[in-house]
């Protein structure tokens, strides 16, 4: 029962489409009686009717007889022409006013010998070519009025949207501008940017990676951020996310999407500052710290295992007994004062300053070779040199809490470290073969997954100019690289 009812709902969803439609076409009918137009058709249907009532009382006779059905072909004019004025109910309307017209024609000369079923044959052609022709415009101007109200919409949108953009040809010749466009780049109509080149109002418009050929960036690109000039000379800097649009022509055309970021990038500017002083105040204490572990606290110690040392060689025989703890505390006092060392160095190692970023690493991984058993690797390519003090500082430590960071969670075999010096800067890269992980895709994942370190290290580089890199897996190790340009 439940399938006979979805059935027999299923055939009476087209009846339940069509009549209401075929009974408002009825009913606007008398005010399509006002409109030149609707003449226009009926004056070709009489026209045709003249011709075709003609030719059936004419044409009767051979060789003349087999002409007389082409009036009825001719028909098809004024149902197009219907169709296309009044769209669905045009062309049924026409068709059925054209039924009744040609009737009489079947039943004056048609009768006998069946040549009606002949003539009705030819009608019933015409009108499902008419029927069919009008159902072709009625969907064609329903797919008009849609991508007429999609492009209405999106014209809102465009108009209205707060950020400025711009839709310019492959070639960057600007075609369209919303008014948050004449605001950002300080012209009172939007309009007048149309037709001007992009390099006017944005002169790095083709740098990387606006408007690189990349297949793997699904056509969008950005953000960046880039500098623009306004009406009045001044220049500011804007975030600017390119999208391509295909014109279906073989050319591209592309809208930029652009947020004044001035104002953001002097905050910016200002945090970068600030925790470039903090990051300094920190390297100038832990120096002095170093300095003064080395130059006191080590010396005293050092002076004060020698002395426990003097005092045990000059105890007689019989007191054996302070002899051995004299010398227990005197290699305990040693042992602190190596401790000590290695804590001054960490903090600030004299090599980094008196002989460079080479040796100073070359030590950072001899001494954890030498401490944990990892098979630890450096070696520099290129043509060495000195880099300033505080690159050479920023990549030190990226080295140093990359390595820690090796000796506590990786539980890696063999690490090497890679210095090269290349014309176009300096790259550092460390690379072990332990457990690997899951890299995030952006920073805000990593201190969610509470990798801090990262964090820093890729603070540390961005002091510099530089840029860290992070390619791991699980099980395949890690490689943190980091590149700061010449």
């Amino acid at each position: 029962m439940s399938n006979m009812s979805v059935v027999g709902g299923s055939r009476r969803k087209p009846v339940q489409r069509w009549l209401p439609r075929a009974w408002g076409a009825l009913i606007r009918f008398p005010a399509h009686l006002k409109e030149a137009d609707f003449w226009l058709i009926q004056a070709a249907i009489a026209l045709v009717t003249i011709v075709h009532f003609g030719a059936e009382a004419v044409l009767v006779r051979e060789p003349f007889m087999s002409l007389h059905h082409i009036p009825v072909i001719l028909y098809i004019l004024p149902i197009a022409l219907a169709s296309i004025r009044y769209g669905w109910e045009g062309g049924l309307l026409t068709s059925a006013w054209i039924t009744l017209l040609v009737l009489p024609s079947m039943l004056l000369w048609h009768m006998q010998s069946y040549m009606w079923l002949g003539e009705l044959a030819r009608l019933a052609v015409v009108i499902a070519v008419g029927v069919t022709l009008a159902s072709r415009v009625e969907i064609e101007a329903r797919l008009r009025r849609r991508a007429e109200a999609s492009e209405a919409r999106f014209r809102t949108i465009f108009e209205a949207a707060g950020d400025a953009i711009l839709v310019c040809t492959g070639q960057g010749t600007v075609v369209a501008a919303n008014a948050a466009t004449g605001t950002l780049f300080g012209v009172p109509d939007s309009n007048l940017l149309v037709g001007q080149h992009v390099s006017a109002l944005v002169p790095s418009w083709k740098e990387a990676p606006l408007m690189r050929r990349d297949s793997s960036d699904g056509g969008v690109r950005g953000p960046a951020r880039v500098s623009i000039r306004r009406g009045d000379g001044q220049e500011l800097r804007a975030e600017v996310v390119v999208a391509v649009l295909p014109n279906g022509v073989g050319d591209e055309a592309f809208q930029m999407v652009l947020r004044d970021a001035t104002a953001q990038e002097m905050r910016e500017m200002g945090l970068r500052s600030l925790v470039r002083q903090v990051t300094q105040a920190q390297e100038d204490e832990r120096a002095r710290i170093a300095r003064e572990l080395h130059d006191d606290t080590l010396q005293a110690l050092i002076l004060l295992s020698r002395e426990m040392e003097g005092v045990a060689d000059a105890c007689d025989e019989g007191s054996e007994h302070l002899r051995v703890h004299l010398r227990k505390m005197a290699a305990l006092a040693g042992s602190t004062a190596e401790d000590l060392r290695r804590f001054s160095r960490d903090l600030r190692p004299s090599i980094l300053d008196d002989l460079g970023l080479i040796p100073a690493i070359e030590w950072l991984t001899t001494d954890l070779g030498r401490r944990t058993g990892l098979d630890a690797r450096f070696r520099a390519e290129g043509a060495a040199r000195r880099l300033s003090s505080h690159v050479e500082l920023a990549l030190f430590r990226i080295a140093q809490e990359a390595l820690r960071n090796v000796e506590k969670y990786a539980s890696a075999s063999t690490v090497e470290i890679v210095l090269t010096f290349e014309s176009s800067g300096t790259t550092l890269k460390v690379t072990d073969n332990g457990a690997g992980f899951a890299v995030p895709a952006t920073m805000d994942e990593f201190v969610h997954a509470g990798k801090l370190g990262l964090v820093g290290l890729k603070e540390r580089a961005s002091l510099v100019g530089g840029t860290l890199g992070v390619r791991s897996a699980p099980g395949q190790g890690t490689e943190v690289s980091v590149v700061v340009p010449a």
